[in-house]
């Protein structure tokens, strides 16, 4: 009994190779769940942004290799702004 649990945790282990360490950093520097909690939001906040930044940035980029150039962007979005949105308010 005593060998087959022995293994099971030897697997599980292997499997978690790589958070095992991660885990014992965090104890080390003494962060505990509220701060972890805190920083995992902070974290998905900067992905998130860098998520949408990364899709507007493909989309210029597609534009841009149908030749619209910047100008014709600029005056795009002054017309949206002054046309579209107005009619919403």
């Amino acid at each position: 009994m005593l060998g087959k649990n022995c293994t099971i945790l030897t697997n599980s282990l292997d499997k978690h190779k790589d958070t095992v360490p991660l885990a014992g950093i965090i104890e080390a520097m003494h962060v505990g769940k509220k701060k972890l909690s805190s920083l995992y939001m902070q974290k998905y906040a900067i992905n998130e942004f860098c998520s949408s930044r990364s899709q507007l940035i493909m989309a210029l980029m597609n534009l841009r290799n149908h030749v619209i150039t910047e100008d014709r962007l600029i005056k795009l979005n002054n017309f949206v702004e002054n046309n579209i949105y107005k009619v919403g308010s």
